[in-house]
């Protein structure tokens, strides 16, 4: 994943939600010439939005491979800005805060921590907020959108509201979810991700991905109707991710669930579309 920027651009720097040493987090990846080279802003950029979204205090761990194997417990390696072993958020400003955490990254080398701030401010990070226990509130930080626009939601006028409103903003492929959550009424609905919808009809750019023509009309935003369907279904234990999800006209969408050639339509949609994966 890429961070998107405060204006809304995709960053140059690569970072992806994970859980290192029972910790679950955000990693930024290390600047380099070929690697992360938006690595500053992208810190300064999550800096902020931790701040406008009400966190005070983070744990963050220095996590490049070298100096894990050197100092494998987190606490060795862990970089403060406060009395605790907490990098406080509340006591600057998002761009002082990024320069204060890049100085502690120097009194590391590759092997160990120093007593002098002469090493590379810009190494690979962890971020740990106690309070994030879930992929949707990281990705809030990562990407800027408002939490409840990514809720993932069973009702399909509102999974419609929000991926109209992520389609006019800056957003990266996501991660989407391979056990998506459902809700009992009176039939089962599973919840859909509304990033990985509009996802796929952005990469669609308005063309049916089975049959390959235009979709057969506009709505009133004036963006083309296309369908988005699970080729294995929800139902038979499916994954909500852009791989398993297809842009359709109603056309292809209808006979993908009842021709009786459906079998063969499915098998020639994994032959066309490479994202696609078995599973």
């Amino acid at each position: 994943m890429n961070v998107i920027g405060l204006n809304g651009v995709q960053l140059d720097a690569k970072c992806h939600i994970a859980t290192e040493d029972d910790f679950f987090g955000l990693v930024l990846e290390s600047w380099g010439q070929r690697n992360n080279p938006d690595y500053n802003k992208a810190l300064m950029t999550i800096i902020e939005r931790l701040k406008k979204h009400g966190v005070e205090k983070a744990m963050v761990f220095l996590a490049s491979e070298p100096v894990r194997k050197s100092l494998p417990s987190p606490v060795d390696r862990i970089l403060y800005y406060g009395e605790d072993q907490y990098f406080h958020l509340n006591k600057d400003d998002a761009e002082t805060l990024r320069l204060k955490l890049c100085k502690q990254q120097k009194y590391f080398n590759s092997t160990s921590r120093t007593n002098v701030a002469t090493g590379n401010g810009s190494k690979r990070i962890f971020i740990h907020v106690h309070e994030y226990k879930e992929s949707t509130d990281w990705n809030k930080i990562i990407l800027g959108n408002d939490p409840d626009d990514c809720k993932p939601t069973g009702d399909v006028l509102i999974l419609n509201q929000r991926v109209e409103k992520i389609l006019k903003s800056n957003f990266i492929e996501p991660l989407g979810c391979k056990n998506p959550e459902t809700i009992y009424k009176q039939t089962i609905v599973y919840l859909r991700d509304p990033t990985v919808v509009a996802w796929i009809l952005r990469i669609s750019k308005g063309i049916c991905e089975c049959c390959g023509k235009a979709a057969p009309f506009h709505k009133k935003n004036n963006s083309p109707y296309l369908e988005v369907h699970h080729v294995i279904p929800l139902s038979e234990n499916g994954a909500d991710v852009p791989g398993n999800c297809v842009a359709l006209c109603p056309n292809c969408h209808r006979a993908m669930h009842l021709a009786d050639d459906a079998e063969q339509r499915i098998e020639q949609l994994y032959q066309k579309v490479s994202r696609l994966v078995k599973s």
